[in-house]
């Protein structure tokens, strides 16, 4: 129980941390801050190989649902890759 209070707290540091570091010209904040969360989380749990393969299934597919959100128009990216509405990695 003690193990996702933390994955829940860390998660929410790291969000600030990404809104926050955008926001203020510093957009290299939120990527150090989930790679801090990811690295820790990697390091403690039993099975780090399936962690990993679903952290990145579900990256993946998050980045995904948020450029179509940009391409739709509901989302608008100021330094998106090349097009404006695909989602920045970060």
């Amino acid at each position: 129980m003690l193990s996702r209070i933390w994955n829940v707290l860390g998660f929410q540091a790291a969000w600030f941390a990404c809104v926050l570091g955008a926001a203020h010209d510093h957009p290299w904040l939120g990527p150090l801050a989930v790679l801090l969360l990811l690295t820790g989380h990697i390091a403690t749990v039993p099975d780090w190989q399936q962690a990993v393969r679903r952290i990145l299934f579900i990256g993946l597919l998050g980045m995904f649902v948020d450029s179509m959100l940009g391409f739709v128009g509901v989302l608008q990216y100021r330094d998106g890759l090349g097009a404006g509405w695909i989602c920045p990695p970060g």
